[in-house]
């Protein structure tokens, strides 16, 4: 009878765990932009006993999001916050930041899944692939499912780390910056969406972006083109880099 018991209690707690699994897949699922999953991906890394565990976001991370090491292996981390396949172009970036930053292992996780060209390369490269089968497997392993909202509320804008060359004390303006140098095209709606913020100030945040020669009209459409990318900013802007 007792034996019955604990086996009951295992069944609502697994039950329980597959639920909170299912949950935190999908806030994922729902992040806003890639560096959050930067950090999200991060965070969960030290929650299963990963170490030096670097986020690479605002120093040209030449295709690496993440580093980490484990039992004396160092990693090399492409992170893919994907609503489709991912493709083999993250394999083939991964595989030279594997290179750059001299690491043993080269991953490529996402929310997603991968196309069978991408299986193929990184079968061929020897790279590793994260897919949502293997987040959830990762998701489980940290036990600590109550955490993702400090995981992802916690992230700080890596620009603010950054001493530039231009005054900024309109903190939007670093995160519409920093939002944008991850985009190929925006405009003024888009930035009104993102930080929830009427159109006239979404509209005077692209005008800077524009001053700044981040952003350049495209004048067959409505859009903004970004013309610099997060290494070519730092090397205009940050007076460390000068």
């Amino acid at each position: 009878m007792i034996k019955n018991f604990f086996s009951y209690l295992y069944k609502i707690f697994n039950s329980f765990r597959k639920k909170n699994v299912k949950k935190e897949l999908s806030l994922i699922d729902n992040l806003s932009d890639g560096w959050q999953f930067e950090n999200y991906t991060a965070n969960l890394l030290k929650k299963i006993g990963y170490s030096k565990v670097i986020v690479t976001s605002g120093s040209g991370d030449y295709g690496v999001d993440v580093l980490a090491s484990k039992s004396g292996v160092t990693y090399a981390i492409q992170c893919k916050l994907y609503s489709s396949s991912v493709g083999n172009k993250a394999v083939q970036e991964i595989v030279s930041g594997k290179i750059y930053y001299n690491c043993d292992k080269a991953v490529v996780i996402t929310n997603n899944y991968f196309t069978s060209a991408a299986q193929k390369l990184a079968y061929a490269t020897g790279v590793e692939l994260w897919d949502r089968s293997v987040l959830q497997q990762l998701i489980k392993q940290s036990g600590k499912f109550k955490n993702f909202k400090e995981s992802t509320v916690s992230v700080v804008n890596p620009l603010t780390k950054v001493e530039l060359s231009f005054d900024c004390d309109d903190i939007y303006l670093l995160d519409a910056i920093n939002y944008s140098l991850d985009q190929k095209n925006i405009s003024v709606s888009d930035i009104q969406r993102k930080f929830r913020v009427k159109y006239n100030y979404a509209d005077y945040l692209i005008s800077k972006m524009v001053d700044l020669e981040i952003l350049v009209h495209d004048k067959n459409s409505h859009k903004y083109n970004v013309i610099l990318t997060r290494k070519d900013f730092l090397l205009k802007y940050n007076k460390s880099a000068k």
